[in-house]
């Protein structure tokens, strides 16, 4: 279980119908039904007595939401009656309510709310983005306003504020000058470390992070998991008869009374609650039951619920104090920190490293009378080591033989290379809490019309800064509006001065232009929606705060398109619809946007003259890192710039991609290698794939999905035009290769590159073995017969296409006549050629060869197929 806790100097005497004498109030949530709608009734030590009730029946608990914020913790799907993020804001409302009435009765009416400062704790392996979760959970919960001073509410990693309450309760240890100590904070759901160095100054001493904090989600909440599984081994089959709260409460009995003193020697004995439901096991006292109470072993108890979480605890240790080095002292807070077994071990694996090893006074309030502490004087920790790389992207000069060609643009000051990566403060490197890094930026005027708006986007990844922010998702933008007049000549400069702030536990930045500022707009990839995917595709959506009416709240790139047929409210308009694109280049392409919540997209369009654009934010990678979780792609457009679009939309947990050109249309662009990698490496759960033909780049890229993708259950690739074969798949590729789709039960594709002797007479003026691979006859049948093979190996197939018909489009400026629409290159369709190897396919229902020139005409191929 996880507990919150409120402090301001002193410990309130009393909570609401507590009957636990314990420091902290559980985190629970009492929703009940009002008027259709569920409204939290009570909270923490209330909502655990209601359930007990025997109105339980009407309400809804819900509990240990905090752990959802832990982006790398696997978790499933959260699928309680409120979100996330309405969760932590409900409690923080209540929590706050009270402890707020409680202050303003200790200190008088002419004391007001007016007069609070906020220091809210948050676990040190919290990204960026659950921290911004929780500053709006504490808006939405009415600590602050919007409009109050970013300062009025800090958020302080959990350690750091242990970090502080140590400092001031541990005096007797005689810490000096130089010394280095470690925090162990312990909790219900996380356990989070850090080092501190101590150095003295004029004004006293202070903290100096020596090593980044960093956690992992194995707190004593873990332990009342492993417990419960032990008790659930012990009942066996008869526990999911008992009555709804026993095992509840003997999990709270071992928690508050067992699990703290447990030493890891003596056998412990649960208090069994009242009732008859144990009289019908077979043998209690085969599992300890007797007179009322159940013996657990010491062994067991070590072996099963405390040893599987406290080793890790002990790894996190070991990371930490090898990281630092020469560790004067290891100091145990949290509530999981003063179990007495925790300690225990911890003194048996680092007492030959570390000189002390301790628990302070009341270490389950170590955290929240640190977070006091801090607010009393914020500058107690004089510096910090980044947890992460931060940057931005710029243009440099573009450098031939190390940048791709993608990236390079033609600019009035010569080829540059765009999305470079500008380093701010690189990750493990130590800044100073005042200590402002400062950049300069130059924004040159490109022609008559650039009016220089543009964005400053912010970087951060959890490693060596990359060359490039291709790919890279966004921390953060800040929107420049445009510095240029149209009187000011082509190539005017005029400077941006860049300045970031990294001492504080969240990130500022500052960015000015032409003598006025503008800071960040963070934007975090879920915004402030924090439910993880569900069944059917849904999805965590991105915070709709965009007014749809006005255009000057657009991102730079669309203000700065100019589109005729469509009016600044239709543009903002489409964006706001789109948004969950994340990056909008192309509001026509996207007006057609359709089935969100089934997370299906279909994509119309056919607007020519806006191809460029479109083709470029697609290479620019605008289309990546929107955070969806879409199940199904359906394409309805030419004008895709294929291998970009793979490389932008696959995500984990693609299912289908569906490309259907519309006839007498004519596409630019072809599916290649790179997309074929972005399907391989990020759907590998893709299960079904059509596409037209003639928008693959060659064999190869159909082939590696065959090769990689084991759940693939459909593959449809039609291929319709003459003029660009190498759409489908060429048969001396595919036997030097192994497929993995086994599961295939859809094959509709060409298998060509075979030359075709039969075959005389001329396509479109030109002999048809112009158009073929060379061989001599016995060589093709043997390539064929291997192709054939191939085939005979996906077991499961129900469907098989073998080429198909020639749409009637135009070849080099001429009509094709109905006689040249057939194929020339591909399988033939007779026994000779292997057509027998089919034979082990039990489960076909349909089989397509069209126009083929030779095989199912003839009487011995049509007999053998009638029988087979």
């Amino acid at each position: 279980m996880v507990f919150k806790a409120v402090s301001f100097t002193q410990l309130m005497p009393y909570r609401p119908k507590q009957n636990i004498q314990y420091a902290k109030t559980p985190t629970l949530n009492l929703y009940t039904e009002v008027n259709g709608k569920y409204k939290m009734t009570e909270w923490g030590w209330r909502s655990k007595l209601e359930m007990e009730s025997p109105s339980a029946s009407k309400h809804i608990q819900i509990s240990q939401y905090k752990p959802y914020l832990d982006e790398n913790l696997p978790l499933p799907p959260w699928k309680d009656i409120a979100s996330v993020p309405d969760a932590i804001s409900d409690y923080l409302y209540a929590l706050h309510e009270y402890a707020a009435e409680k202050i303003l009765q200790e200190f008088g009416p002419s004391f007001s709310r007016k007069c609070f400062r906020y220091c809210l704790t948050v676990p040190a392996m919290w990204s960026d983005k659950a921290k911004d979760v929780m500053r709006r959970a504490a808006i939405r919960a009415k600590l602050i306003t919007e409009a109050d001073h970013p300062e009025r509410l800090t958020l302080v990693s959990e350690p750091e504020a242990a970090a502080l309450y140590c400092k001031r309760t541990c005096k007797q240890y005689d810490l000096e000058d130089g010394d280095r100590f470690l925090i162990c904070d312990a909790g219900g759901g996380t356990v989070d470390l850090i080092v501190y160095d101590i150095h003295l100054s004029s004004e006293g001493q202070h903290l100096s992070e020596v090593t980044k904090g960093h956690g992992a989600s194995c707190g004593s909440m873990f332990i009342d998991m492993n417990f419960r599984n032990l008790l659930i081994q012990k009942f066996g089959r008869h526990w999911a008869k008992f009555p709804k709260g026993i095992v509840p409460r003997l999990i709270e009995t071992f928690a508050y009374q067992l699990k703290p003193h447990f030493d890891g020697v003596e056998d412990q004995y649960l208090a069994l609650p009242r009732s008859d439901c144990f009289d019908h096991l077979e043998d209690p006292g085969a599992i300890g039951i007797d007179g009322g109470y159940m013996r657990l072993k010491a062994s067991e108890l070590k072996e099963t619920v405390f040893e599987p979480v406290v080793v890790k605890v002990l790894k996190l240790i070991q990371e930490q104090l090898a990281a630092a080095k020469d560790c004067t002292a290891i100091f145990m807070v949290g509530g999981f920190g003063a179990s007495n077994y925790l300690l225990d071990r911890v003194k048996q694996e680092f007492c030959g490293m570390v000189k002390t090893i301790a628990v302070p006074y009341k270490p389950e309030v170590a955290v929240v009378c640190g977070a006091v502490y801090v607010g009393l004087n914020p500058k107690m920790v004089t510096a910090r080591v980044s947890r992460r790389c931060y940057g931005v992207s710029v243009f440099k000069k573009f450098q031939e033989g190390v940048d791709p060609i993608a990236l390079k643009i033609y600019r009035v000051e010569g080829e540059r290379c765009k999305d470079r990566f500008s380093v701010f403060v690189k990750k493990d490197q130590k800044v100073q809490v005042d200590e402002c890094v400062t950049r300069f930026y130059q924004v040159i005027k490109q022609n008559s019309y650039d009016t220089g708006a543009c964005a400053i986007r912010i970087y951060a990844i959890n490693g060596h800064p990359p060359r490039y922010t291709t790919g890279l998702p966004e921390l953060a933008e800040i929107l420049l509006p445009g510095p240029f007049n149209s009187s000011d000549p082509v190539s005017h400069t005029v400077s941006v001065k860049t300045k970031m702030y990294f001492g504080l536990n969240e990130i500022k930045a500052v960015a000015s232009i032409q003598g006025k500022e503008y800071s960040t707009a963070l934007r975090f990839e879920d915004g402030d929606s924090y439910t993880r995917p569900q069944d059917g595709g849904d999805y965590a959506s991105t915070s709709g705060t965009m007014d749809t009416a006005s255009f000057a709240n657009l991102i730079i790139e669309v203000q700065m398109m100019n589109i005729s047929r469509l009016s600044q409210h239709d543009q903002a308009l489409c964006t706001y619809v789109s948004q969950a694109w994340n990056r909008i280049f192309n509001p026509a392409l996207w007006k057609n946007v359709e089935g969100r919540s089934k997370c299906v997209y279909t994509v119309g369009g056919g607007y020519h003259e806006w191809t460029d654009s479109f083709m470029q934010c697609a290479r620019n990678g605008a289309l990546k890192n929107s955070g969806l979780h879409i199940e199904s792609i359906h394409l309805e457009t030419d004008l895709i710039y294929m291998d970009s679009f793979w490389s932008a939309r696959c995500t984990a947990g693609l299912k289908e991609v569906v490309y259907g050109l519309r006839d007498k249309s004519f596409g630019c662009f072809e599916l290649g290698d790179l997309g074929a990698e972005a399907l391989i490496e990020h759907a590998a759960t893709l299960e079904v794939f059509r596409l037209k033909g003639d928008f693959v780049s060659g064999s190869k890229p159909i082939n590696c999905l065959l090769c990689a993708l084991s759940n693939l259950e459909e593959l449809f690739i039609e291929c319709d035009r003459m003029e660009y074969h190498g759409g489908g798949l060429e048969a001396k590729e595919i036997v030097k290769t192994e497929w993995v789709c086994t599961n295939l039960e859809v094959f509709c594709c060409e298998i060509n590159g075979i030359l075709r002797p039969e075959i005389m007479r001329k396509i479109a003026g030109e002999p048809a073995s112009s158009y073929t691979k060379k061989g001599t006859p016995e060589e093709i049948l043997e390539l064929q017969r291997q192709a054939y093979a191939k085939l005979g190996l996906l077991t499961k197939l129900t469907h098989l296409t073998l080429g198909f018909l020639y749409n009637n489009f135009t070849l080099r400026g001429r009509r094709i006549r109905t006689d040249d629409r057939r194929q020339y290159d591909c399988l033939a369709m007779s026994l000779e050629s292997g057509l027998d190897l089919l034979k082990d396919l039990k489960n076909l229902e349909s089989v397509e060869f069209y126009y083929s020139e030779i095989g199912l005409n003839n009487p011995a191929e049509q007999e053998w197929v009638a029988e087979n």
